[in-house]
């Protein structure tokens, strides 16, 4: 049902309530005039050197980022990780552009979520190619990973992310 239907269906006095409140919102509102959102860009944390913006749910943990930076932002492949009580819960293996996460798969306790992702949420898809990219991104991201912990001399997490990448790389099968 639109909008002037659902109007039309209610009783006058009520419809033409509803209809001056939509207008006059419209009206003193530009970016709603215009058809935009008035919803803010994606909330950046982060050190301030390296902003990013985190998945959907994530707003309650205390988040890190390990991959490139450019310009202030996380950018490139990588890792988010979700921490509660100091113990990474969630993670994010993939492709941030501009600090937000782009193409890549979430892992949550329930499993995997591979695919696109935009203002912090999966993108619907039934595309299987848009899967495919995500998991290799992923792999990739993890691997990337790996190399960037060994190279700080940490085995225990380089050995953790190969594994990850491993994990990753054999959803592909």
């Amino acid at each position: 049902m639109t909008r002037h239907t659902l109007i039309k269906a209610m009783r006058p006095s009520l419809a033409r309530t509803i209809a001056t409140l939509l207008l006059t919102t419209a009206w003193t509102s530009p970016a709603l005039a215009e058809g935009r959102s008035q919803v803010a860009g994606p909330r950046l944390q982060g050190e301030p050197n390296c902003r990013f913006a985190a998945p959907e749910g994530w707003r309650d943990h205390a988040v890190r980022w390990e991959g490139g930076c450019v310009n202030g932002k996380a950018s490139g492949p990588g890792v988010l990780r979700a921490y509660a009580k100091h113990k990474p819960t969630e993670f994010f293996y993939g492709r941030l552009v501009d600090g937000t996460p782009r193409l890549g798969v979430l892992e949550q306790p329930d499993g995997f979520v591979a695919g696109e992702f935009d203002q912090g949420g999966a993108v619907q898809s039934d595309d299987r190619d848009v899967a495919v990219r995500a998991l290799r991104e992923a792999a990739q991201a993890a691997k990337l990973a790996s190399v960037r912990f060994k190279d700080k001399g940490n085995e225990a997490s380089a050995r953790f992310y190969l594994g990850k990448a491993e994990q990753l790389d054999a959803q592909l099968d």
